[in-house]
């Protein structure tokens, strides 16, 4: 299959989950993303094909992989930013790294790597959201090291 088709069901599926939004959120309460929504479809049928023998340039679905994990990194800083939590440069390594591995270890058929990295990063995210107190006021001052750390673009 030639990766030109992906990215044009990108664009395809990004217009339609825009235009469906509100029907979702009628429907579900919520609706999603609209570019995360055609990213994540797109690679996770490419996926698929390429599983099932399907001639596709698995490179095209492994930057698709690493969009979503960038996604999902922006994602959770709104949820912390939501919630008022601090640290999530922690949070953004976490996600980064052991998505990454993940789809890595998932890609080249080493299973038992892939789970050890998706329950560790899950239960890595779960301590880092639960073991923190809520900043006590938007101006809270850090120490140079995590204001370096969390101010990293």
């Amino acid at each position: 299959m030639n990766s030109w088709y992906l990215i044009a069901a990108i664009v395809v599926l990004y217009f339609a989950f825009a235009f469906l939004k509100p029907v979702f959120k009628k429907i579900f309460k919520i609706a999603p993303c609209s570019i995360c929504a055609a990213v994540s479809i797109t690679w996770i049928a490419s996926l698929i094909y390429y599983l099932l023998g399907g001639k596709i340039d698995i490179l095209i679905i492994t930057m698709l992989i690493g969009e979503s994990i960038a996604g999902l990194m922006y994602k959770m800083e709104g949820w912390f930013a939501k919630f008022n939590l601090q640290r999530f440069w922690l949070m953004r390594i976490i996600i980064i790294a052991g998505g990454t591995a993940a789809m890595y270890s998932f890609l080249t058929k080493n299973y038992d790597l892939t789970m050890i990295s998706v329950v560790t990063s899950i239960i890595l995210m779960i301590l880092i959201a639960l073991l923190q107190k809520p900043k006590s006021a938007p101006h809270e001052k850090h120490s140079k090291v995590e204001e370096m750390l969390d101010s990293c673009c």
